[in-house]
């Protein structure tokens, strides 16, 4: 198990990037649900997730970012995923998320494409 890291920062244009480390499971899963709603509920639209040190994700970390996609969704938002790990893609693959979610193979590609997106 990897130790869970999350850490928020606003970046170029007020984009919200929250960089997230470790294991997101069960543990972890209520402090991203945490920083993703103070983010969205304080007016962020569009959020991008950094997974680039995710080691592992199960059904509770996942669950965690389809809710928050679905209210971001209902804000006119997105919450888009860069950065994540083969096994994470994996994941994202078979439980056919990477076709809800936007994908980036790249954190400065994700800024590029979430520039457009209209900020609060």
């Amino acid at each position: 198990m990897g130790t869970f890291g999350l850490r928020t920062e606003v970046g170029e244009g007020g984009l919200p990037v929250i960089y997230v480390s470790g294991d997101l499971d069960t543990q972890s899963a209520p402090l991203l649900r945490k920083a993703l709603w103070d983010l969205l509920l304080n007016g962020s639209q569009v959020i991008l997730l950094q997974i680039d040190g995710v080691e592992y994700v199960d059904s509770s970390g996942l669950g965690i970012l389809v809710a928050a996609l679905r209210y971001a969704n209902e804000i006119s938002g997105t919450v888009a995923i860069a950065c994540p790990k083969p096994r994470v893609s994996r994941v994202l693959r078979i439980t056919g998320l990477d076709k809800i979610f936007s994908v980036y193979a790249d954190e400065q590609e994700a800024r590029r494409a979430l520039a457009t997106c209209e900020q609060v």
